[in-house]
């Protein structure tokens, strides 16, 4: 069911998997400008971004032809400009700062913002001025789960899971930037080093990924990181050979703390690792919910293999889904296992009583497939505290126009809905199992999504029949 192999045949290092299934947060990202070159993020990795900088600024004739020393390296050009005009501010200028401001995240770093909700990441590290990662953390509604340090003057506000900004980000003021390597030792290390090092270096599990080519203020960085990693050596991602790593030679590391794999493909394996923990809990719950309450042994294997291609993200919000959350994204911690397994277990019921094939969908859908077609039914539960008036209004809004559902496709006919107190006498009327609907459209079902106790559909061959017709 999961492989933790790269592209290139490369094994992720053991520690580094030990501390993903451990889920305690051990692990710390430290990424660099190749975590945002990635489609839609799309921004520029540094050396093309120091030509592109440094012609402009001999266009505009801040800098002579010549005048700087490696024009490849944008702290070089940072620092030719900077001895000239006592500033750095003509080459912040001419960064593509719109661009960071509103760089969407890639599959990686939406990935690695999910990790940080779910507990297993406890620190990133960034060496980028791109506001991606803040806007991944948006996209899974961390909240305030993740602390997030824009700068030395936020040391205050850590948390028990961290986003640090080491050379700050595109708001800062154009001058306090960390672009030139003379900036670690004056503004930034007195004030950092202390904090960072005693706070999120030297542990487990720490992953260098999207480093690139080496520039002054990176390879300055990476080398005090080094420093205070101590007798703990760290993980690094790359997409080159690790003979082209020219990070991996200045670093000190051997081959067997590399790994050859593009950032999203390294994400999505660590990312498998810890979903592989989240299905072994939820087959636990589900096992136990049976046993406890008697019922029938369920089939669960083809539902854990689906919700393993599902991936951590799409996991996410299929449990935010399920229990009515306002949030788009919930970590399985935040979750109680018991809740998703009556679904999960009346997902299989179904499936083995009716003859169907039940695919689960991010949106809280499940499609039972039959031989005479597609039957989509919403699932819920209101976690043994919500009533059923509360349910039905909370479900019958959130599924009334049924986004999700392809033009022409049926909308959901009916919510099984577990976990709910009280009776459903006096909210829904009683269910018609073998009558018609009325007020409804040959093309998209019914108006009114209908509610159905778990328990009936378990207990009712002709209920589970119909749920599926």
């Amino acid at each position: 069911m999961y492989s933790h192999r790269s592209v290139a045949g490369e094994e992720i290092p053991s520690e580094v998997l030990r501390a993903a299934s451990a889920g305690n947060g051990s692990i710390v990202l430290v990424i660099g400008a190749g975590c945002s070159v990635e489609a839609p993020t799309r921004l520029p990795l540094a050396r093309p971004l120091a030509n592109k900088v440094e012609r402009a600024l001999v266009t505009d004739k801040v800098l002579v032809e010549g005048e700087c020393p490696d024009p490849d390296d944008l702290s070089a050009v940072a620092e030719s400009v900077y001895n000239k005009v006592g500033s750095q501010r003509p080459v912040v200028s001419r960064l593509p700062l719109d661009a960071m401001a509103t760089a969407r995240p890639n599959k990686g770093t939406l990935l690695t913002a999910a990790l940080m909700r779910e507990g297993v990441v406890g620190c990133v590290l960034t060496l980028n001025y791109d506001m991606s990662i803040v806007h991944a953390l948006s996209e899974v509604d961390a909240g305030n789960d993740v602390s997030i340090l824009a700068g030395p003057e936020d040391h205050q506000r850590l948390g028990r899971t961290n986003l640090v900004f080491l050379h700050r980000n595109v708001y800062a003021d154009a001058e306090d930037l960390i672009i030139r390597r003379e900036q670690l030792e004056s503004a930034w290390r007195d004030q950092w080093e202390h904090v960072v090092a005693s706070r999120f270096l030297g542990g487990p599990a720490t992953v260098f990924a999207g480093l690139g080519s080496p520039a002054a203020v990176l390879t300055e960085t990476m080398h005090w990181i080094m420093g205070a990693l101590k007798n703990v050596k760290p993980t690094l991602v790359d997409p080159s050979h690790f003979d082209g790593s020219q990070f991996a030679k200045d670093l000190g590391l051997s081959e067997d703390e590399y790994v050859r794999a593009p950032w999203s493909r390294f994400m999505e394996l660590l990312s498998a690792r810890v979903l592989v923990e989240h299905v072994r809990v939820l087959l636990g719950a589900s096992d136990e919910f049976l046993q406890a309450n008697r019922f029938p042994l369920e089939d669960l294997a083809g539902i854990a293999e689906q919700l393993q291609q599902l991936g951590l993200v799409e996991c996410g919000r299929l449990r935010a889904n399920w229990i009515l959350s306002d949030s788009q994204y919930e970590p399985l911690r935040a979750v109680d296992p018991r809740l998703l397994a009556d679904l999960i277990c009346l997902v299989a019921s179904v499936e083995r009583r009716t003859v169907s094939r039940a695919t689960l969908s991010p949106s809280g859908v499940v499609y039972f497939v039959t031989q005479t077609g597609t039957a989509p039914v919403v699932l819920a539960t209101g976690g043994g505290i919500h009533r059923w008036a509360t349910v039905e209004a909370t479900l019958r809004h959130r599924y009334a126009n049924a986004p999700f559902v392809a033009p022409g496709a049926p909308k959901p006919r009916f919510a099984v809905v577990a976990g709910v107190q009280g009776s459903q006498a006096n909210i829904a009327p009683p269910i018609d199992i073998v009558g018609s609907f009325e007020h409804e459209s040959v093309v998209s079902g019914p108006d009114v999504l209908e509610l159905l106790d778990v328990d009936a559909v378990r207990n009712e061959d002709p209920l589970a029949m119909r749920l599926v017709s």
